[in-house]
């Protein structure tokens, strides 16, 4: 994983760095939004690998499940959830936590499609 504040901080982009506890329910999704005051939409991630080795970040909404049929149809191959540990040693992030951003090529992102609009 890169460094994005770094990355962000050489490009003169503008953000804001937000710290919050591990989240993993749409309820604590919800509650931490309401203690921060968040206002944008709930996401969850899976950090997932495939039979080749390729790693994957699928995002979705809080409330939905992944339909790993159609995900398996996307990427050709079936996708198994990285356990915790292993996520954290290959990413640097912690499950209940985990960013959309400032990861290399190697990984693929697989977003649902309702996200983007």
């Amino acid at each position: 994983m890169r460094n994005l504040e770094a990355t962000l901080k050489k490009a003169g982009i503008y953000y804001e760095l937000y710290h919050h506890r591990e989240i993993f329910s749409n309820e604590g999704a919800l509650l931490v939004k309401s203690e921060q005051g968040f206002s944008e939409t709930e996401t969850k991630s899976l950090f997932l690998k495939g039979k080749d080795e390729r790693y994957f970040i699928f995002f979705t909404f809080t409330t939905k499940q992944a339909n790993f049929k159609k995900i398996r149809q996307l990427v050709g191959q079936r996708l198994k959830i990285i356990p915790a540990n292993d996520m954290q040693q290959i990413t640097g992030q912690k499950s209940g936590a985990f960013s959309p951003f400032s990861y290399d090529q190697s990984v693929s992102m697989i977003v649902v499609e309702e996200l983007l609009s």
